[in-house]
């Protein structure tokens, strides 16, 4: 990872958009039911904590927590969001956090960097409250085929994980036969405007696909972006 020609750090630090990714929203409209005083939210692998501060700005009663493993990230955030709780850490061993600790827990754009997503995902569940939910956002195969992608671009650098593709047979399997889980469900993310293409061909852009709906792709080809809600259970035997 150290010597990848790709940094999230470059594509999170690169400039401020106006308004909140679509994504947050959609988020935002699926926890506002169970949004409260008192209620805590973790943000795994949030960058600098623009989905963090989405969150606080949209409910102001949010407790708001980050855990972020870059460290330029994790200072960066932690300088310009005062209200939320920035934690240096992985998203694989969250040792800083106890079992149920939190109310929400979402990991967005993250599962998808791992050669075993069952380390991150069963670490999302550990830390949220027993009747929490968590919110994973990542591509997932409509085949029961699990996928683990390399790239690089041509003539530089060493390859990059980030675009690993997990079957949604396999998810739901594991998830099954969670003890801590109640139901989960698997939305197809679609976007409401086009997403127009950069000079990076990493980054991704929309086009029209065959049945008339916008997709995702990029160089490396068209991503099945879905989120997954995952209900935990209120009592556990």
């Amino acid at each position: 990872m150290d010597k990848s020609s790709y940094k999230r750090t470059e594509v999170y630090l690169s400039g401020r958009r106006i308004g909140p990714k679509h994504i947050f929203v959609v988020i935002g409209d699926k926890i506002s039911q169970i949004v409260k005083d008192g209620v805590s939210l973790l943000d795994v692998g949030g960058a600098a904590g623009e989905l963090g501060g989405y969150m606080l700005q949209r409910f102001p009663c949010l407790k708001v927590s980050v855990l972020e493993y870059d460290k330029e990230l994790f200072k960066a955030g932690k300088e310009t969001n005062k209200g939320i709780t920035f934690v240096n850490g992985d998203a694989n061993k969250m040792n800083a956090f106890a079992e149920d600790a939190f109310n929400i827990v979402t990991m967005v754009g993250v599962m998808n960097i791992f050669d075993d997503f069952t380390l991150s995902l069963n670490e999302c569940i550990r830390v949220c409250k027993k009747d929490g939910q968590v919110i994973v956002v990542s591509p997932f195969n409509e085949f029961p085929v699990d996928i683990l992608v390399r790239w690089k671009y041509s003539g530089k650098g060493d390859y990059n994980p980030g675009y690993n593709t997990f079957s949604k047979k396999t998810i739901s399997d594991f998830l099954s036969m969670h003890p801590k889980v109640q139901s989960f469900a698997f939305e197809k993310f679609v976007l409401p405007f086009d997403l127009q293409k950069q000079e990076d061909p990493i980054r991704t852009w929309t086009e029209i696909g065959k049945d008339g709906g916008r997709v995702f792709k990029n160089a490396i080809g068209e991503i099945n972006l879905q989120i997954l809600s995952i209900e935990l259970k209120k009592n556990i035997r």
